[in-house]
């Protein structure tokens, strides 16, 4: 009875649905109350809300002073006993009577150290980016800066239907003023020569502020040993006559020895300055009773189990039935597969796994019966290219022998070219299978794309005879293998030579996207483009050595390109050329 799949596969349900409902009843009855007593030590990712207001509160007051009515409505919105204890051990604020509170704090509450996974309002330094201190503008300078705002909007006479294109909002790092929108307006805005420039550069009060900060930052910087430090809290904007103020939160450390311990000089000096304007660090501590969940009727979890007993059983049953069928069908045309029939196929008629377990095995048939195909294919192709080149080195040696023609320099010039064509073939087949086999080794470096594509043009033009050959590439510098990028390029140029009429061109093109090799030759037809990177495909088929080579370059072409992580693709329209592109 047990060799049946459907009385196997029900037992299981059913020893799997007793257990779990056991287990789901004995859990629900006697660790409801162990779970509810474990929330109140739960991490501060539980109550990140408390965290929250609290870290607001420190970023935005210098001391726990005023704190009280905070914790009192936290402490009446969650149900929490709040306790805050500065480091040295001081009570700054407690919404609950008596001693007790959990053995560990809940979490750190300080806005210069903050945990960024849990604040988006910190930088990436952990610095809360509401503390402003000495860097914010002052109230003059805000409506000065504001005055000025509103007239560069109106200044450009940009308006729309639906209003100004332009938004005035609060810089976070010193609350000045700054004027927001699309590409296209602020560009508008530029070239009218609207921006005003107390937007973008330091205000009076700022000055002392950013002075002391660049002092203390060089200090550390001497003192970390960094030789000649440099640090500049202004940058020129690119294409733009404006130098702007570095709203960043960082000041420029280009051009130090060590760019790191600059950076952390930076940040360390500025937690020194914002540290006067922010409340000490405290520690949270979290407890109280959260609601607890109501009890569960040991009766009614008892019928609750029986009848998801029986449902379980009850679905167990037929959908073990509904397995047997196809189950049989696919073990039957696995039989038949491992028969030889590749041709074999399963009806699918769900989306469920067994449906797509079908579908998987259709795929794997049309995939094995592709790759038969393929192998015959490779076995005649890979024949009859081996097959001319051999039979001239044999016909003429024999003749050689039998005295009929000489071994002249004329004609072992032919053999070894006939040596050489099978040569080739034997590397590009050797190529090509450690590419396939992911053990092509890449020899990374960096290099120029212009130079690359200057010396593939200048190996092809000897043999180009009236083609013109053309090189358009943007200074871009990438990290590629020279020898393998080189040999992919150099097949597709060599390809586009092949197919191009005198008179006509070919156009490499390089630029920080992609490398195209685009061609004004006979083009293919749109049957034949999904099978250009095939092993030994030719449009011909007759296989003539006037028509193209042995049909491996573009394969070899793809490989080499994919080895690198880069994509090809191509177009054409037959009769006026291709364009392969290989995507960087």
């Amino acid at each position: 009875m047990f060799n049946n799949v459907a009385v196997r596969l029900l037992a299981v349900m059913v020893v799997v649905a007793t257990a779990s409902i056991a287990a789901t009843a004995w859990l629900a009855s006697a660790t409801t109350s162990n779970a509810m007593r474990r929330l109140q030590n739960q991490t501060i990712e539980g109550d990140a809300k408390i965290y929250a207001a609290l870290l607001e509160f420190a970023a935005t007051h210098k001391d726990w002073k005023d704190v009280g009515e905070t914790l009192e409505g936290l402490t009446e919105e969650s149900g929490r006993r709040i306790t805050l204890v500065t480091k040295n051990g001081e009570k700054v604020g407690d919404t609950g009577s008596g001693s007790g509170r959990p053995a560990s704090p809940s979490a750190e509450i300080d806005p210069l150290n903050v945990n960024t996974g849990l604040a988006p309002n910190a930088s990436k330094e952990g610095i809360d980016n509401r503390i402003m201190g000495p860097f914010r503008v002052t109230d003059a300078e805000y409506k000065d800066m504001l005055r000025n705002a509103y007239l560069a909007t109106e200044c450009t006479k940009v308006n729309r239907a639906d209003g100004s294109p332009f938004k005035i909002v609060s810089d976070p790092f010193d609350g000045r003023p700054m004027i927001t929108g699309d590409q296209e307006s602020m560009e508008q805005l530029r070239a009218a020569a609207c921006y005003p420039p107390s937007l973008t550069q330091r205000t009076g009060s700022q000055k002392p502020a950013f002075a002391k900060w660049k002092s203390l930052a060089l200090r550390c910087m001497r003192k970390e040993g960094l030789k000649n430090p440099h640090v500049d809290a202004e940058y020129r904007m690119p294409g733009s006559d404006l130098t702007f103020v570095n709203l960043g939160r960082d000041l420029d450390v280009r051009g130090n020895s060590d760019p790191e311990t600059a950076h952390a000089c930076v940040v360390s000096s500025r937690r020194e300055m914002l540290t006067p304007y922010t409340a000490e660090p405290a520690l949270l501590y979290l407890g109280g009773e959260p609601p607890g969940l109501a009890d569960i009727g040991r009766r009614k979890t008892f019928m609750v189990a029986t009848l998801v007993f029986f449902v379980t059983v009850g679905a167990a049953w037929l959908a073990a039935r509904r397995l047997t069928q196809p189950i049989r069908t696919l073990t039957a045309a696995t039989a038949r597969m491992g028969a030889g029939d590749h041709t074999v196929r399963v009806p699918v008629s769900s989306g469920d796994e067994l449906g797509r377990l079908g579908a998987s095995f259709n795929t794997m048939a049309e995939e094995l019966e592709r790759n038969e195909r393929q192998r015959q294919d490779v076995v005649s192709d890979v024949a009859h290219e081996l097959r001319t080149p051999l039979a001239n080195i044999s016909g003429w040696l024999e003749a050689a022998e039998d005295g009929v023609a000489d071994l002249d320099k004329d004609l072992i010039a032919y053999l070894m070219g006939e040596s050489q064509t099978l040569q080739r073939l034997v590397n590009d087949l050797q190529d090509l299978a450690l590419a396939e086999a992911g053990r092509l080794t890449l020899h990374p470096e960096e290099l120029s794309l212009a130079a690359l594509l200057d010396q593939v043009a200048t190996a092809h033009r000897p043999r180009a005879e009236d083609v013109a050959i053309l090189v358009e590439a943007e200074p871009v510098t990438l990290t590629a293998d020279p020898v393998r990028l080189r040999q992919a390029v150099g097949n597709l140029v060599g390809n586009a030579l092949r197919h191009t009429a005198p008179g006509g061109t070919v156009t490499l093109t390089g630029t920080p996207y992609g490398i195209s090799v685009a061609d004004t030759g006979s083009g293919i037809s749109s049957e034949n483009l999904p099978h250009v990177f095939d092993r030994f495909w030719r449009a011909d088929r007759s296989r003539t050595r006037s028509t193209g080579g042995s049909g491996l370059g573009l394969a070899i072409t793809k490989q080499l390109v994919e080895a690198h992580g880069y994509t090809i693709t191509v177009t054409s329209r037959l009769g006026e050329g291709s364009t392969f592109t290989i995507h960087l």
